[in-house]
């Protein structure tokens, strides 16, 4: 069975003003990838970006080809990040 091994970056806490608790996120290097999608980054919960949306928004580009590329990606979300539908990203 083929295993992914990444190697952990970069990690940030994030405290947002309207969530009760620590958000989590992290830049990953991904050892074993296509160099175009060396790097990627995670994040410990989702939220909704606001009270209409139908749920939480769950990054559909998390992987790039640098570290300066994912970490723009990962701090655009944790930077919006809302106390709105805040559910836990259970791969985290």
């Amino acid at each position: 069975m083929p295993v992914d091994i990444a190697r952990i970056i970069q990690e940030y806490v994030v405290l947002p003003d309207d969530v009760d608790h620590a958000v989590r996120c992290r830049v990953v290097e991904f050892l074993d990838a296509d160099p175009l999608l060396r790097y990627g980054w995670e994040i410990s919960h989702y939220c909704k970006g606001t009270k209409s949306a139908l749920g939480a928004y769950r990054p559909s580009r998390t992987r790039g080809d640098s570290v300066d590329e994912v970490e723009k990606m990962m701090l655009a979300y944790a930077n919006n990040f809302t106390g709105i539908g805040v559910e836990p990203n259970p791969y985290y």
